[in-house]
């Protein structure tokens, strides 16, 4: 399997986009217990209640890509993973058609890939 990683350019941008979530945010629901809940009561509670979601998306947002922005090429999450139907684990049943490291195309009494050399499982 074959993963494409976000680089820490990337991942840094998102956590600033985070912090200018969390902060309009906190003056969303600032303004909205300010001006709405007096005047519009539980609806104005409704609208404050849409600006500490979007407060919580913004600091797990922050976390996140700062973890993944600081964290090793290897140690950071997947934008997407690339599986050919052909892959398999490297712990599947020997009886399998195709190498599960290679992929490549097996005979039923193989015990080493003729491609990669790795000992079948």
């Amino acid at each position: 399997m074959k993963s494409i990683k976000p680089g820490r350019g990337p991942s840094r941008r998102g956590a600033a986009g985070a912090v200018m979530q969390i902060v309009w945010g906190c003056i969303w629901t600032a303004l909205v217990c300010v001006i709405m809940v007096p005047v519009a009561g539980p609806i104005g509670l409704l609208f404050a209640l849409f600006g500490l979601c979007f407060i919580g998306m913004g600091v797990y947002s922050l976390v996140y890509h700062k973890r993944n922005a600081q964290a090793e090429p290897e140690d950071r999450d997947s934008l997407l993973e690339i599986v050919d139907t052909r892959e398999e684990s490297p712990d599947a049943p020997s009886e399998a058609a195709y190498c599960p490291w290679c992929g490549e195309k097996l005979g039923e009494d193989f015990q080493y890939c003729p491609k990669c050399g790795r000992k079948l499982p």
